[in-house]
């Protein structure tokens, strides 16, 4: 079973159990019904955003990133980042396994 698969079924669950609240003449048993429904959908949200969060790109190292350029041709510890800027210097100087905030982050896509 998918996660796209369980939300489905547990969003049919809560509109079935919706409709068995609302036909339900004994109290109890309908505010139970309504419980459940309304479980069902918060389940199905959440694992809505389990889906999303694997979907979320990874931080990828300063030497991974598109903008990273190294110093030397033998040392790739050390280099430039040309989206790291300001108005006293054109690129700054990173190194390699830093994170940046800036940096080109990879997604499932990317793979």
């Amino acid at each position: 079973m998918t996660i796209e698969q369980a939300i489905d079924d547990l969003m049919d669950a809560s509109r079935s159990m919706a409709e068995v609240a609302e036909s339900e003449s004994d109290e109890a048993n309908r505010i139970n019904a309504q419980n459940v429904a309304d479980d069902c959908k918060q389940i199905a949200e959440l694992l809505r955003e389990l889906q999303e969060r694997r979907k979320a790109p990874e931080i990828v190292e300063c030497y991974e990133c598109k903008h990273y350029m190294p110093v030397s041709q033998t040392s790739n510890s050390w280099g430039k980042c040309s989206i790291h800027s300001s108005p006293t210097e054109k690129q700054r100087t990173c190194q390699s396994c830093d994170y940046c905030s800036w940096a080109e982050r990879r997604t499932d896509a990317d793979d």
